[in-house]
């Protein structure tokens, strides 16, 4: 990293810092749901289920599947056009010759949409009108089905978790009713609904509230205390221009993930990893635009995949790049031609490096020019301690070694300060007058 300057001098100095078919009636886009999602196929035989859950036709033309940060085309592959009919169930596959191969029987709508891979673990996933952000009709993350398909229980419902999905005993319900169909409302979505004597927004017995939503004798009065996620009060740490730590808590053991970018979107998402409960929990981003504010948000899921979190949208800023010369101050003006330190020009930089890693600084200087030609080379030196000095062998070169700077840092600031002290002797026999060059600084790790 470099910060070049130009110096002047007398003896003295003066320095510079350097698109609709008229013959249907289309519904809202709302009225398509993700129905079923089969993450457990192998790579290139991968697809979604989706479901007209409305009253009226709708229209896919211009739509995108995104996945991995990424908008994904639907082309019809299989079909008469993109038009999904009310109660229609139609296929988005990852490569449309697969899924037509293995699923002979399938005699309905089939998308051609490729992708890399969809995580068994679970992933966000996006259905939107068009490749805006902004145009999503459903947008989730969904949880762990690394067996058997993932099954939607109650298309009406906008509920994302264990509740409402589950993965299928053995298989999957691809073109049909899934497996676990309910409507009227579930057990265990917290609401109660008829034909349910009571529900505590989960499916555990022995709580008051069984797993069929009748209430239990002879027992205590209790509740229930769901997976949380505690951000630490300072949750952001160890801020650098190109990385950051998130520092979180989770109330249960399970896995955690960050996901991030440089909008509320986010995008890009962490290898998850796991988390004990109650222990304060570090997950690194690497790789980021210094400078840059980026969104971010926690995701942790408990280790029976039973229950899950996630907080708001947060923000934070990366610090700058590089080195900034905060100020230049030359504090011995005027120098004798004697060959002596003592007696030759000194200058004070004080200086802000952003990357704390960077613990080794270099400095050049050109030959000076001015009344006559005057050598840098074995004539200047650069201190970080005013004890320790540097010296400069060579025109508009840095030296070999650097000065250390590790332990060093003048301010309680974000970055590392320090204050760097250049000198020159002046050689016999150098002619009076005005004298210029031009510097840089390097550091390194």
């Amino acid at each position: 990293k470099m910060f070049a300057g130009l110096f002047a001098g007398i003896f003295l100095i003066f320095g510079g810092l350097c698109f609709f078919n008229a013959d249907k009636a289309l519904a809202a886009p709302t009225d398509i749901i993700i129905n079923e999602i089969a993450a457990y196929e192998a790579d290139g035989h991968e697809w979604i289920e989706i479901y007209n859950k409305g009253g009226e036709s709708v229209d896919l033309s211009g739509w995108v599947f995104y996945e991995n940060a990424t908008n994904h085309t639907l082309i019809l592959y299989q079909g008469t056009d993109l038009i999904i009919e009310p109660g229609e169930y139609a296929i988005i596959a990852d490569v449309a010759t697969n899924f037509v191969t293995a699923y002979s029987g399938f005699s309905g709508t089939v998308i051609d949409s490729s992708w890399t891979t969809l995580s068994e673990s679970g992933e966000l996933i996006e259905l939107r009108t068009s490749t805006d952000p902004l145009d999503v009709v459903e947008s989730f993350t969904y949880i762990s089905a690394p067996d058997f398909s993932l099954e939607r229980a109650n298309p009406l419902l906008s509920d994302y978790s264990a509740v409402n999905w589950q993965e299928h005993s053995s298989g999957n319900t691809v073109g049909v009713q899934n497996s676990n169909y309910a409507t009227g409302g579930i057990c265990g979505d917290g609401a109660l609904d008829a034909g349910e004597e009571c529900d505590d927004n989960n499916l555990v017995d022995g709580d008051g509230c069984s797993s069929l939503c009748v209430i239990e004798s002879d027992t205590d009065v209790g509740g229930t205390v769901l997976l949380t996620i505690t951000p630490n009060v300072n949750p952001v740490q160890n801020i650098g221009p190109t990385s950051a730590d998130i520092v979180f808590q989770v109330n249960d053991d399970g896995m955690a993930l960050i996901s991030y970018g440089l909008d509320s979107n986010h995008g890009t998402f962490t290898t998850g990893e796991a988390v004990l409960a109650n222990t304060d929990k570090a997950i690194s981003l690497s790789g980021l635009e210094c400078d840059t504010v980026y969104h971010y948000s926690i995701h942790a899921e408990n280790s029976a995949a039973t229950e899950s979190d996630v907080t708001a949208d947060a923000t934070f800023t990366t610090l700058p790049c590089g080195i900034v010369v905060d100020s230049l101050v030359m504090t011995k003006t005027s120098a004798k031609a004697n060959d002596l330190y003592f007696d030759g020009w000194e200058w004070q930089f004080n200086i802000t490096i952003w990357d704390m890693a960077e613990t080794s600084l270099k400095m050049k200087f050109e030959a000076w020019s001015g009344v006559a030609s005057l050598d840098a080379g074995a004539n200047m030196q650069f201190s970080a301690d005013g004890t320790t000095w540097m010296d400069i062998n060579s025109n508009d070169a840095y030296p070999a070694l650097g000065v250390d700077l590790t332990g060093i840092d003048d301010s309680v600031s974000a970055g590392r300060q320090v204050e760097i002290t250049v000198r020159m002797k002046v050689p016999a026999g150098t002619l009076a007058g005005d004298y210029n060059s031009n510097y840089g600084i390097l550091t390194e790790e």
